[in-house]
């Protein structure tokens, strides 16, 4: 999910806020860095390019976040009408970080997180009720109203941030799970190779944070001890089963030399090469014993 961690400082003041319809839309951001900006909008379809990356919607209603002087476009069909119910905001002082958000953002309470964008969720209309209701307090120069606008904007950013780490928290199982399938597919075929996180978060078009993340938080290991262990178990049956020499073992496996096999070796299982062989030979002799009655 690609959004914002935002931290902000002062109370907000509008920028604008309005309800309309609008027939061949055609949007480009202009506000400053210290301006947020929360829609609904509802149209047949809708094109969006933020970031060099085009998005295309169907029908439907979609809560949008634009923060800051980020370089965003919107724009509809020739003949698609837009309804856009839409309040900028603008605070004293704001942080931006912009970029994918993780499940292990969602635990991170340290700012707001807003997502770029949302397709229609349970939260949609409740939101479009609050931004019409911020809409009609804006109007008035009153205090009263004044100190409303403050209130439900306060109550928009905190919904938006639950939700969002609502559903942040969702994508964990699912895509945690899937990424761990694959790079212990990865591990369990390719140990005897040399095994690039880095390259592979390439390869899967995600952050190599991520995949670190994930893969430590889920597993209990990190992605370098998985692979370490999986190449030990492999070394140790290649001791019990064949007559290979341990520079040959260690190749066949994908660990550097003999040496560094050795030293892993204990520190993984407890005994060393010579104690494990000598420890083998005796269970193995003690069962092939035939059993007393």
């Amino acid at each position: 999910m690609y959004g914002y961690k935002v931290n902000i400082k002062g109370l907000p003041e509008t920028v604008f806020a309005c309800s309309t319809m609008v027939d061949n839309y055609n949007w480009k951001n202009t506000n400053d860095s210290r301006t947020i900006e929360i829609s609904i909008s509802k149209s047949k379809s809708c094109t969006m390019i933020m970031n060099n990356k085009t998005y295309y919607f169907g029908e439907g209603t979609r809560l949008g976040c634009v923060l800051g002087n980020e370089e965003r476009i919107s724009f509809c069909d020739s003949g698609v009408q837009k309804e856009i119910t839409t309040v900028a905001v603008r605070f004293e002082k704001i942080s931006i970080t912009a970029g994918e958000l993780f499940f292990t953002d969602a635990c991170d309470n340290s700012c707001f997180l807003l997502p770029a964008f949302w397709e229609e969720t349970t939260q949609v209309q409740e939101i479009f009720g609050l931004l019409n209701k911020y809409i009609k307090y804006s109007t008035s120069n009153a205090i009263y109203d004044r100190a409303k606008c403050i209130s439900i904007w306060f109550e928009i950013i905190h919904l938006i941030d639950k939700q969002t780490r609502a559903m942040l928290s969702t994508l964990q199982n699912s895509s945690a799970n899937y990424y761990i399938k694959k790079l212990n597919f990865i591990i369990e075929t390719q140990y005897n190779k040399k095994i690039s996180l880095t390259q592979i978060a390439k390869e899967f078009n995600v952050s190599l944070s991520y995949l670190s993340s994930i893969y430590g938080s889920v597993t209990g290991q990190s992605f370098k001890d998985a692979i370490c262990a999986v190449r030990l178990k492999k070394a140790k049956e290649l001791i019990l089963t064949t007559s290979l020499s341990l520079a040959d073992i260690a190749n066949a496996v994908g660990i550097c030399d003999e040496t560094y096999l050795r030293k892993r070796f204990k520190k993984f299982f407890g005994v060393s090469i010579s104690e494990f062989k000598k420890i083998n030979k005796g269970l193995t002799l003690y069962h092939e014993k035939p059993l007393r009655k």
